[in-house]
């Protein structure tokens, strides 16, 4: 059974579109081994959100929108935008997220607005390092602070992530990170979907492009 959670938020971000502050906006991230679906009003957000999920994201997913608009009492002509990480991750999570952004988007002609994954692991304004595991001793790594990015998102070993990470002791960390040995923090995911209304929407939703950044690893780092 599908558990719908809800909370107030109480915040919506300065848009590149004002008008959708009193829409309903569709999140969307299958990206890692998790399942992270919220609909978006008037500061309450309304969620499902499950945890090691991996094989499981394309049968849970749709299930779980349609368990949200029924909670919220909402029809799937409210939705006004839609918000979704497009990758780096899990290569069948971000297509299957992404596809199902695309379609309701293109269905409903509104906008979408597709976000970095290792973005929705940022905590707040603070410097942090977000990484996610990209298997084969390697990691998705980035630095956010706020909406600056301070490292590109890119793959790398995982030593040399951790090299960084020492040498930058200011940095908080984000992401799911025990299997670096180190202690998961908690996530943020849904508050970074609603601030992923900042970037520019795509116009023509079938232009979204998943990022997969399998050869990144000779990108500058810090």
């Amino acid at each position: 059974m599908i558990e719908v959670k809800r909370k107030e938020v109480g915040y919506f971000p300065a848009s590149s579109d004002p008008c959708l502050k009193e829409g309903l906006g569709l999140l969307l991230d299958t990206s890692s081994k998790n399942l992270a679906v919220g609909l978006y009003k008037d500061g309450i957000l309304h969620y499902v959100e499950e945890k090691d999920v991996l094989k499981k994201q394309s049968e849970l997913l749709v299930p779980s929108i349609k368990a949200l608009l029924e909670e919220g009492g909402f029809a799937p002509l409210d939705i006004a935008y839609v918000v979704v990480g497009k990758g780096p991750g899990s290569y069948t999570g971000v297509r299957v997220g992404l596809t199902v952004a695309k379609t309701v988007a293109l269905a409903l002609k509104c906008p979408l607005y597709c976000v970095s994954s290792l973005y929705l692991l940022k905590k707040g304004e603070v410097p942090t390092m977000v990484f996610m595991d990209a298997r084969n001793s390697r990691s998705y790594v980035a630095v956010y602070q706020g909406d600056n990015c301070l490292l590109p998102d890119q793959a790398m070993e995982n030593a040399e992530a951790l090299k960084i990470l020492k040498d930058h002791p200011g940095y908080r960390v984000g992401g799911e990170v025990g299997y670096l040995g180190l202690e998961n923090p908690e996530d943020g995911v849904f508050h970074n979907l609603i601030d992923g209304v900042k970037k520019i929407y795509l116009t023509d939703p079938l232009s979204a492009k998943p990022s997969y950044l399998k050869e990144t690893y000779d990108v500058p780092h810090l």
